[in-house]
Parts: C-alpha cells; sequence; structure tokens
C-alpha cells in the first residue's frame, strides 16, 4: 500500500514555527523558520463553521490543549493515550490533534513511547529518538494556540488513507502573517486511526480559507 507523504502545500509561505515543548509533537507553538516559498493564490473557499459544537478540550503533556468530541473521539483516554475516533474528517482531524500533541517528551515516556508504538506507522525508532532528544532543545514559556482549524489535504477521511492539514492561530504565527500548519499522512487500521511519523516540520499557513473551525482552546 502506498502512503501520502505530507508535502508543502500551495498558499504557504514556509517558516520554521517554533514548536511549545518538542519538535515531534508539532501541534506546540513556535518560532522556527523554514527556508521555501510558493506565491501560489489562496485557495476560494472561505473558512466552514465546526462540524461538532460540542467540542471539549483537556491539557496533556503539561501545555498542550487537545480536542475530544462526545460522537467522534477519543472514547478512550486510558494510560495518558487518546484511542477511538470516528472514521470520518472530524475524527481524523481529532485522531491528528491528540496523537501528535502526546508524543512529546513532556507527556511522559510511557505515554509517547506507547502512542509512537500503538497508534503510529512509519520510521518509528527515528521518531521516538527525536522525542527523547528534544527536551533540552525545547523552548519554555510558550502560548497555547487560539484557535485550531482542520481541512482534508488529500484522500479520503472515510477510506484507508487521508493527508490532514491541521492550522493553528500563535502570537508566533500571527507575527509571521498567518497560522502554523502542519501535514500529517493519517492511516485507518483495525477500526482506528493511525499517524505517519516522523511528522513534517510545520510551514506558514497565510490563510485558513478552506479550513474548517475545530475550537479555540479553552483550558
Amino acid at each position: 500500500m502506498s502512503y501520502y507523504q505530507p508535502q508543502p502545500t500551495k498558499n504557504r509561505t514556509p517558516v520554521w514555527v517554533g514548536v511549545a515543548a518538542v519538535l515531534v509533537a508539532l501541534l506546540a507553538v513556535g518560532a522556527y523558520v523554514l527556508g521555501r516559498s510558493d506565491g501560489g493564490a489562496a485557495p476560494a473557499a472561505g473558512p466552514a463553521a465546526s462540524t461538532d459544537p460540542a467540542i471539549s478540550w483537556s491539557i496533556v503533556g503539561g501545555n498542550e490543549p487537545v480536542p475530544a468530541s462526545p460522537v467522534a473521539g477519543p472514547r478512550d483516554t486510558g494510560g495518558g493515550l487518546a484511542k477511538g475516533f470516528s472514521h470520518d474528517t472530524l475524527g481524523a482531524a481529532l485522531a491528528a490533534v491528540n496523537i501528535s500533541s502526546r508524543l512529546a517528551s513532556e507527556a511522559g515516556a510511557q505515554v509517547y513511547e506507547a502512542t509512537a508504538r500503538e497508534q503510529c506507522f512509519g520510521d518509528v525508532d527515528t521518531a521516538l529518538n527525536q522525542i527523547r532528544n528534544s527536551y533540552s532543545n525545547a523552548p519554555t514559556g510558550a502560548a497555547k494556540p487560539s484557535e485550531i482549524w482542520y481541512r482534508v489535504a488529500g484522500g479520503d477521511p472515510r477510506a484507508d488513507l487521508v493527508l490532514m492539514s491541521i492550522a493553528l492561530k500563535t502570537p508566533e504565527s500571527v507575527e509571521r502573517g498567518g497560522y502554523a500548519g502542519l501535514d500529517m499522512t493519517m492511516r485507518w487500521d483495525a477500526g482506528d486511526w493511525k499517524v505517519q511519523i516522523p511528522i513534517a516540520r510545520p510551514l506558514l499557513v497565510p490563510s485558513v480559507s478552506g479550513y474548517t473551525f475545530l475550537g479555540r482552546p479553552n483550558v
């Protein structure tokens, strides 16, 4: 089976966006700059409202806000993990945020090791080495995202493979003129979503046109 590989999407002026606490989690806030550019026009479609107004929020890893839906999951957060997501767009988006947020040294070895080995595919050993070595280089006191958005960048969220794009609004991304964007390849496997790792570095998303609003973390 071939996999989608995260690729820079049009309409993004790539930058390093600083990652709160860990490079691999990638959903944390950041201040890195990636040195490529793409001058394509912004998507025509405007932002959409959240498909689930009942999104609730909690914190993992000390500072990372993660969303949950009574319909789309996660249905099981035992042991600090997040499992049991719906086989649709919202389920894939929630899985992308929840799983990647637990791939951080701050989540603790018990959580990130189990998350990587049970809920991810790809080069797991390389990703785990990145997590273990990231703590000393991680910025401290980074602000949490004030908005999270998502869209399907490729594939089909009701099939086996989908490429999800997550956009986060942070103080650092606003200073750079947009949102911190993350592309994650998701695979439906044994009744749940898994994330391909290592996850590609974030890019700057100039606009959330074409994205769906997931929510504003209130934790």
